[in-house]
C-alpha cells in the first residue's frame, strides 16, 4: 500500500530485483497490469519525472476515474496523428500540457507505437531515459496510454525564495489533473493561469510535440 496516498485506494507496485526505475522493455508490464487491474488506472513516473525511488522500479496503481484526464480524453477535442489496424493515437487540442493518447485493441500494437515514441523523445545529457509520465488503464477491451513527454523535473518557482515560492513538484498524479500542494499557502495561490504556466514549464513546448508529431508520421 502506499504510505503517502492521493488515490482512495492507492498501491505501489514494485520489482521484486532492485533494478533502477526505466520504462523500456516494461511498457507491456504496465498494460498487463491495467489489464489485470481493471478497475484501477497504472501510472508511472519517470526517475526525473516525479518518482518517489527513481532507484527501485515500480508502478502505482489508483482507482479508475479518479484523475480527470480519464475523462478528458472522452469528452475533449483531439487530433488524430497515426492510425493503422486496432491502434488510434492521439494529440489533445488546446490543453495545459502535451500529450500522446493511445487506444489501441491489443497490447503489441500499443508496445510498438510506444517503443516508436521513445526512440523520438530526448535524452537530456546524464540521463538514462526521456523525461516522461504515463497513465494507462483498460476498457472496453482496449488500451489507453497517456504520455506526457517532460522538460524539466521541477518549474523555476520550486528553488525561488519569498513570495516567489511555490513547493509543488508536479509527477503523474498532477498531470493526470489533480495538483497535490504540500502547503496551503501554495493551494491558495493556485488558479488556471499559474497551473498552466507550471504546466507548460515542465512539459515539453508545441514546437519540439509537433517535430515529434511530423517525424512520427515519417516513421
Amino acid at each position: 500500500v502506499n504510505p503517502f496516498p492521493i488515490f482512495p485506494k492507492h498501491f505501489t507496485i514494485p520489482t521484486i530485483a532492485h533494478t533502477d526505475q526505466a520504462i523500456l522493455g516494461r511498457f507491456v508490464d504496465m498494460l498487463d497490469l491495467a489489464e489485470d487491474l481493471d478497475k484501477f488506472t497504472i501510472v508511472y513516473n519517470g526517475p526525473k519525472a516525479g518518482a518517489s525511488a527513481p532507484d527501485h522500479a515500480h508502478f502505482q496503481a489508483g482507482n479508475k476515474g479518479f484523475l480527470p484526464i480519464e475523462s478528458d480524453v472522452k469528452r475533449l477535442p483531439k487530433e488524430v496523428i497515426c492510425e493503422a489496424e486496432g491502434l488510434k493515437v492521439y494529440t489533445f487540442k488546446n490543453y495545459l500540457r502535451n500529450v500522446f493518447l493511445i487506444e489501441a485493441d491489443s497490447k503489441e500494437s500499443a508496445a510498438s507505437f510506444f517503443n516508436k515514441l521513445y526512440s523520438l523523445l530526448e535524452l537530456k545529457e546524464r540521463e538514462n531515459e526521456p523525461m516522461m509520465n504515463i497513465i494507462t488503464w483498460y476498457e472496453s477491451k482496449k488500451w489507453y496510454s497517456c504520455i506526457i513527454p517532460r522538460e524539466k523535473h521541477r518549474p523555476d518557482a520550486y528553488y525561488s525564495e519569498g513570495e516567489d515560492h511555490i513547493l509543488v513538484s508536479p509527477g503523474v498524479v498532477d498531470l493526470g489533473g489533480v495538483l497535490i500542494t504540500v502547503r496551503e499557502e501554495d493551494f491558495v495561490k493556485m488558479g488556471e493561469n499559474l497551473i498552466g504556466e507550471i504546466f507548460r514549464e515542465i512539459c515539453i513546448s508545441d514546437e519540439k510535440m509537433q517535430k515529434i508529431i511530423t517525424d512520427l508520421k515519417d516513421l
